[in-house]
């Protein structure tokens, strides 16, 4: 492009008074001197074009962000993404791409109890006080992984499961020490494991239960009383019509919720921890009609009793329901089995045969809960902080408060997570576990047999943080973390750094789905896409907490 010529500089004289002698008479002489010049005004030409799409007032109205639209009034009110179906779908596949990059950086780590059954996958019987990747998925990447009772499970990138640990009554040392592949019949492509006593669950993208291991009390679903052993997964058809987004399995009983926010529990009952009023085992998934009225967020199995976090469905009619996160405004804590040393947070230790609130938790936005051997852990949200309630046993010092009380019946505040932002939880023999939203790992309670990853043994009644062995870098952090009864397994991500989503909630992603909207082909590939990449039990938690509130088919 040519250079324009340049702009001649006008220069302007200013008189100067200089003295002058003529016929010895001083007299004063105007001399002009030049001034600075005045820089010259340069305009650039303007170049009109008509908006694009993504620039009009109609698209904007529809798609932007809620409290972001032209109205300069509710510019900065508050917001949250995902207004519409089409937002959704953008931020859904962002984090799409970010997990799949980071699926590639990240690796399965366990410690904790290794004796005689081998769970923690390193081919031998020893404990592990330290995290320890598998040598077995160097070349492969873990999708998901699951913590159970001297059980694990590993889901990898291709489509297949991996089992280490005891999973029949007759099973060969050799064979539990090291992860061994489960052979499918039917083609499925599988997006989340679950890990219980003895019983072993997977679930598929049409939102399909399979079961597998040793069959007592009726914990596979498949309307057996006898017990007899199934080594490959096998439909649960009770479940057929119910599309199943999440499964949570106790000692020999499991729970399991559907899109519809509707509870599904079965096996072992002899504590009513299958919520139905009755002490009895059941082999088929049976629906709890104490919830029908609800919405189930998040639920958690324990050895002989069940929490929940749910949402009254009257809530979801409301006009503000856009406004302010329905988890954090209307949600309630639901328990029910065994009441042993007041885990179930009532005031006593009796047992419940159906659900029952606790009312302590009203208001204060519960959005997780962890449930352990005897002790439960609740976590709540407001805002962008999070404050994190522990009640039962506590003779091991698993509830973090600072005690050496034997049990505490009623909510207990975590003090040392005041200003940290947890993002999961877990809770198992005598001691507990929270990851933070930076990848950090605190545990506490019972450190026998290496389960609380401390190298010294030392049991500690109030959280302290994981250190990374010298053999891992220092920027290495946590991404998914399960707790089971006796160890734990975690996401290990060597490199990179922590992505954005991490630190913020997305529970407001499909809670503002309109109506119409609902049933739509893309709106039941959200949860599926999100859930395929997420490397992250923690995104995942977030996302699946919005979805299930809505009751939209996304499986």
């Amino acid at each position: 492009m040519p250079r324009s010529p340049k702009a001649k500089r006008t220069t302007h004289k200013t008189p100067v008074v200089q003295p002058k002698i003529i016929d010895n008479v001083v007299s004063t002489v105007e001399i002009e001197q030049p001034r600075p010049a005045t820089p010259v005004q340069r305009t650039r030409k303007r170049v009109h074009r008509r908006p694009k799409y993504h620039e009009k007032a109609s698209f904007l109205e529809r798609e932007s962000f809620k409290g972001l639209g032209l109205d300069a009034v509710e510019r900065y009110t508050t917001w949250f993404p995902g207004t519409t179906l089409g937002e959704s779908y953008r931020i859904a596949s962002t984090i799409f791409q970010a997990a799949h990059q980071a699926s590639h950086e990240t690796r399965p780590v366990s410690w904790g109890y290794g004796y005689t059954d081998g769970a923690l996958g390193h081919n031998n019987t020893r404990r592990v006080v330290e995290m320890k990747r598998l040598a077995l998925f160097r070349r492969n990447i873990v999708r998901a992984v699951s913590a159970g009772n001297r059980l694990s499970l590993f889901l990898t990138d291709d489509n297949r499961i991996f089992q280490s640990g005891r999973l029949f009554m007759k099973q060969d040392g050799c064979n539990m020490w090291k992860p061994v592949e489960i052979k499918l019949e039917t083609p499925a492509n599988m997006v989340a494991v679950e890990a219980g006593h003895l019983a072993a669950y997977a679930l598929d993208d049409q939102g399909r239960l399979y079961s597998w291991g040793t069959q007592i009390f009726g914990q596979l679903g498949h309307g057996e009383e006898l017990e007899q052993e199934h080594r490959i997964p096998r439909l649960v058809e009770g479940l057929n019509g119910h599309n199943v987004v999440k499964i949570s399995a106790g000692n020999h009983f499991a729970v399991a919720i559907t899109s519809t926010g509707l509870v599904f529990s079965w096996g072992r009952g002899c504590f009513g921890q299958l919520g139905n009023g009755k002490v009895a085992d059941v082999s088929t998934p049976t629906p709890i009609e104490a919830l029908k009225d609800y919405t189930v967020i998040d639920i958690a199995a324990g050895s002989d009793h069940v929490i929940g976090v749910i949402v009254p469905r009257e809530a979801f009619h409301r006009s503000d329901q856009h406004e302010e996160s329905l988890a954090t405004e209307h949600s309630v804590v639901m328990v029910w089995g065994q009441g042993k040393h007041g885990c179930l947070g009532l005031g006593g230790s009796s047992n419940e045969l159906l659900p029952t609130e606790i009312v302590f938790f009203r208001g204060l936005g519960a959005v997780k809960a962890a449930a352990g051997a005897g002790h439960s852990l609740v976590l709540c949200r407001a805002g962008a902080q999070t404050f994190l309630y522990a009640f039962g046993g506590n003779h091991l010092g698993q509830l973090g408060i600072a005690s050496s009380a034997d049990h505490v019946d009623m909510p207990s505040f975590l003090d040392e997570f005041v200003n940290v932002h947890v993002a999961d939880i877990g809770a198992g023999a005598q001691f507990s576990a929270a990851l933070t939203s930076d990848g950090q790992v605190f545990t506490w309670g019972d450190a026998r047999y290496g389960k609380t990853c401390r190298a010294d043994g030392r049991t500690t009644y109030v959280p302290w943080s994981v250190d990374l062995p010298s053999n891992i870098p220092s920027t290495a952090f946590v991404t998914q973390l399960s707790v089971g009864s006796y160890h734990c397994l975690a996401q290990l991500r060597i490199s990179g750094q922590i992505d954005r989503w991490r630190k913020f909630s997305l529970g407001g992603i499909t809670p503002a789905l309109r109506h119409e909207e609902h049933n739509r082909k893309e709106a039941r590939k959200l949860q599926h896409k999100v859930f395929l990449a997420s490397s992250s039990s923690v995104i995942l938690a977030k996302y699946r907490h919005s979805v299930d509130c809505v009751a939209v088919d996304v499986t």
